[in-house]
């Protein structure tokens, strides 16, 4: 080391240890032959000395290589006789290093529902469909993911443009390290996770980045249930597919497909009186007759025809962006 370059006299951390908050680094350093002639400004930039927006590993001096810290503050706090500036450079954690947080939990989203949890029918005493239907409630898992981002990577991922309001076409396997140094790892399959909203406020300390807040709600809804058409849009079986974000409408209507002349025609019951709308087999024509009687309370299903009105894309930079590297 060079007589004139700086030194570090010791250090210590404070704050809590990597809960989500920036711990701090305090260094002191020491500034010989200081040249009382010059400016503190001049000092501040002896050889050695770090300099504000420096950074390094936590282990480069401190014993602790948990995470970057970034060089925020550097000031002068003491001189002494033998012309010897002592010099306070504060760290903390870089905020783009700080570890994923991922909360989960519970919430609800209101669906269709055309059968009774029997896969009973939900139709009127004379064995109509209700119109409107009805709806029912059922339970999803909210997840809120919490990843810091430099400002030119947060805008080259284009966040709302690629995955707002879309859901994954591929499965999803996220992998972290949380605050306790411990591995992580969720995974949602395709057609499951459905990213409806992101904040991204800027934040300015210790330097500007983004603090983005990923919420995702994901429905692992399997369909088992015979006539029902749900799925994977590019899967040709009808069942035991991920449907829950599939849009569900009943095959009914107020004109049929008459087998016998080709033709489409009023919906009308086996006497040819006119009913107004009736269910369909999922090829236009009349799903009931005389032969097959549906009752109100029977067993019969409806066709339900499944749509996916919400688009999809793959997850898969999102995926590796929130992930550690």
């Amino acid at each position: 080391m060079a007589d004139d370059s700086a030194y570090l006299l010791y250090s210590r951390w404070t704050g809590i240890a990597r809960n989500g908050k920036r711990r701090t680094l305090v260094e002191y350093w020491r500034v010989p032959n200081y040249d009382r002639t010059g400016t503190i400004e001049d000092a501040l930039t002896t050889d050695g000395l770090p300099e504000i927006g420096d950074s390094k590993y936590s282990g480069d001096n401190s014993g602790d290589n948990s995470g970057v810290l970034y060089c925020s503050q550097v000031e002068p706090v003491a001189l002494d006789p033998e012309e010897e500036l002592d010099v306070c450079v504060t760290w903390v954690e870089d905020p783009v290093s700080l570890p994923l947080v991922v909360n989960s939990y519970a919430t609800r989203r209101t669906i269709a529902a055309y059968v009774d949890s029997q896969g009973t029918a939900i139709v009127n005493s004379a064995g109509d469909p209700y119109v409107p239907g009805l709806t029912m409630t059922r339970a999803v898992y909210r997840y809120e993911i919490i990843k810091r981002f430099s400002i030119s990577h947060w805008f080259n991922l284009d966040v709302v443009g690629n995955f707002v309001d879309q859901i994954n076409s591929d499965d999803f396997d996220l992998n972290w390290t949380d605050a306790n140094g411990d591995s992580q790892s969720l995974s949602w399959p395709a057609y499951t996770a459905y990213l409806d909203d992101v904040h991204a406020p800027m934040v300015s300390e210790p330097y500007q980045h983004v603090q983005a807040t990923f919420m995702f709600l994901v429905d692992m809804h399997i369909s088992d249930t015979a006539g029902l058409s749900f799925g994977d849009p590019n899967d040709d079986e009808d069942n035991n597919q991920y449907d829950g974000w599939s849009t569900l409408v009943p095959d009914m209507g107020g004109r049929f497909l008459d087998p016998t002349t080709g033709n489409i025609t009023a919906m009308t019951d086996d006497n040819g009186n006119r009913i107004g709308i009736g269910f369909l087999d999922g090829s236009g024509h009349k799903l009931y007759t005389t032969d097959t009687p549906f009752n109100a309370g029977g067993s019969s299903i409806p066709v339900i025809n499944a749509f996916y009105v919400i688009p999809d894309t793959s997850f898969s930079s999102l995926q590796t962006a929130l992930s550690d590297s």
